[in-house]
């Protein structure tokens, strides 16, 4: 079978009633399809053809680059959205992971089809690629057909193999970048820092800090930002990890009314978002998390990798990406067992020196800062990056360097 249209490619999939995508993130592109038993050969044989053998014909790489404009512009007119990507471009500054995943309109539209099919044969080859399938096959029947398909003489030739980037510097000097944009009503706060990526034993000690923080509903910042300040409607801790480095944040859109004020009065929505984020996300830091809350974010990240894994498109992500980044296999049970020894402190920069007051010293995101005088909200303020996409009549009155903030974004 050769499909040499897109049109006839998605009525073919359709037909099949399959689930089928592509996406792209910092560090791998992912073609998948997902379908009945019955048609998985047929949806193997595909996948192959689409990776190994597409045209690129001049005309259809023109209309794809304006629908790639679209979805774009569909990002950038999402403030939730976009400023996670303003968050990346200061955390990862310096790394290629800072740059935006779709491009610019102007990088897009440059883009012609001899160039894109000089990147293809390139970079789309064997020792570049991994195939993952989840379910119900028959092993050595799947080994035989692969073998038979044009990916592995197609994309059996020589190309430039993929490197990762080597782990950012530390930062050392807070970071600052405004945009402001007309018409919004909420801010769109974003604080965090870099971390280490993939391959650090801290990571699972992240995924337990992201959950007391902001990971659910009953998560530290929700109860405080939404139940007992009423000043966002859905705030939450993410934790992105990469090949060599990562990051961990607090985002939510907030109630900017009052930003900067200081003010915590629980009363008419009247606090300051800032004050209330910042102490929650620095006793994580600074002070033991009890027990029965350690007990808790173990349960809850267990009981969603298990859930996750009902899923068999998502089994075959999971293990797929461990083999393309050439990280050790960890089964389900074993990243269990890890989560179930995790410490949230493991995922601070350990190693104060023996001769240095240890609430004098703060180890965030590979940063270490011996704290000289108390912020008036926190000791360890200027270690943190925070972005907030904010309407344009508020700009005016952020004291920015007042709050010495690494990352501070205005939308």
């Amino acid at each position: 079978m050769c499909i040499r249209d897109r049109s006839i490619l998605s009525e073919t999939l359709d037909s099949m009633g399959a689930v089928y995508n592509a996406y792209t993130n910092y560090d791998v592109t992912s073609y998948h399809i997902k379908v009945q038993k019955v048609y998985a050969q047929k949806a193997i044989d595909i996948l192959c053809q689409m990776v190994s053998e597409s045209f690129f014909r001049p005309k259809n790489v023109e209309s794809e680059k304006k629908v790639v404009v679209e979805e774009l512009r569909r990002l950038r007119d999402d403030p939730s959205s976009y400023v996670q990507e303003l968050f990346a471009s200061i955390v990862f500054q310096g790394s290629p992971y800072g740059l935006s995943i779709g491009g610019t309109e102007k990088s897009v539209m440059d883009i012609d089809s001899e160039r894109l099919k000089k990147f293809w044969r390139e970079r789309y080859i064997l020792p570049n690629m991994l195939i993952s399938v989840s379910g119900n096959m028959d092993i050595e029947n799947l080994k035989q057909s692969l073998q038979l398909s044009p990916i592995f003489t197609a994309t059996a030739k020589k190309g430039i193999i993929d490197k990762y980037d080597k782990p950012l510097p530390l930062q050392k000097e807070p970071r600052l970048k405004v945009q402001v944009r007309k018409n919004t009503k909420q801010v769109q706060v974003q604080l965090g820092f870099p971390t280490q990526g993939l391959n650090h034993q801290g990571r699972f000690a992240l995924r337990l800090a992201k959950v007391i923080l902001g990971g659910n509903m009953s998560s530290r910042i929700f109860k405080s930002l939404l139940d007992q300040f009423g000043l966002a409607y859905s705030p939450s801790a993410q934790v992105s990890l990469y090949e060599t480095m990562g990051e961990f944040s607090i985002c939510s859109g907030v109630d900017g009314s009052n930003i900067f004020s200081d003010n915590l009065d629980t009363s008419k929505g009247k606090a300051d978002p800032l004050a209330v984020i910042l102490p929650e996300f620095f006793e994580l830091r600074m002070e033991k998390i009890p027990e029965n809350e350690l007990h808790k974010a173990k349960e809850y990240v267990k009981g969603n990798i298990l859930l996750e894994m009902e899923n068999n498109q998502r089994i075959a992500e999971y293990y797929g990406r461990l083999f393309l980044l050439d990280r050790p296999v960890f089964t389900v049970e074993r990243f269990i067992e890890e989560i179930e020894k995790g410490e949230v402190a493991e995922a601070r920069h350990p190693h104060v020196a023996a001769d240095e007051d240890p609430d004098r010293v703060v180890h965030l995101g590979g940063v270490r800062v011996v704290v000289e005088q108390e912020h008036e909200l926190h000791p360890a303020l200027p270690l943190l990056g925070l972005v907030a996409l904010q309407p344009r009549d508020a700009a005016a009155a952020r004291p920015a360097a007042r709050h010495s903030v690494n990352t501070l974004i205005f939308v």
